[in-house]
């Protein structure tokens, strides 16, 4: 009776260690999220609102590559709209609403994985051990007569790596927080 419980404790601390297919499927994806952008800028008097391309999707798939598992993106324009939220719109004290608003406009914001380590398996590259989340974007600011008043485009990485669970969402948001704090530094010239 005594081995038969041992046996079972053992199934049962296996559970733990060993996620099943779901709960890794569940820590390599990219649900709404927070960003926190380290931003200063000089109060501005103008309002300012985020307006997202259309061409940037809300839910889409970042295939498997450079041994990087696939990774389900749900909820990119909340993501897009938090991280601008908490970063450049805080600056902008004017109505975002009003007719002399401007608008951000993200025309793309393209998140994917980029490999910093692999795992080897003597000469074949067998996977990634470790990845950055990279966003390349391109924005512009316009006025409320439709003038461009700024425009930037780049690719930013995280700053941290993504190497265990639930990383996929980490460093994506250290992504976008990137992407505002380099859009924040051109905006400091308006």
């Amino acid at each position: 009776m005594s081995w038969f419980v041992v046996v079972a404790l053992m199934g049962l601390s296996g559970c733990f260690l060993f996620p099943s297919a779901q709960q890794q499927q569940d820590a390599a994806r990219v649900r709404a999220l927070d960003p926190r952008p380290l931003i200063d800028l000089p109060d501005s008097k103008h309002g300012m609102r985020l307006e997202i391309d259309p061409a940037v999707r809300d839910q889409f798939l970042i295939a498997e590559q450079n041994g990087t598992t696939a990774v389900p993106v749900e909820a990119w324009h909340t993501t897009l709209q938090n991280g601008f939220k908490n970063g450049p719109a805080r600056f902008f004290k004017g109505d975002p609403a009003g007719p002399k608003a401007w608008k951000l406009v993200i025309i793309s914001a393209e998140l994917d994985f980029v490999p910093t380590a692999v795992f080897t398996r003597g000469a074949q590259v067998v996977g990634a051990a470790s990845v950055q989340a990279r966003v390349r974007y391109v924005a512009r600011v316009v006025a409320a007569d439709g003038k461009v008043l700024l425009r930037d485009q780049g690719e930013v990485l995280s700053t941290n790596q993504w190497t265990q669970a639930g990383g996929s969402s980490t460093t994506a948001a250290e992504a976008i927080a990137a992407m505002y704090q380099a859009i924040a530094k051109q905006m400091a010239t308006l």
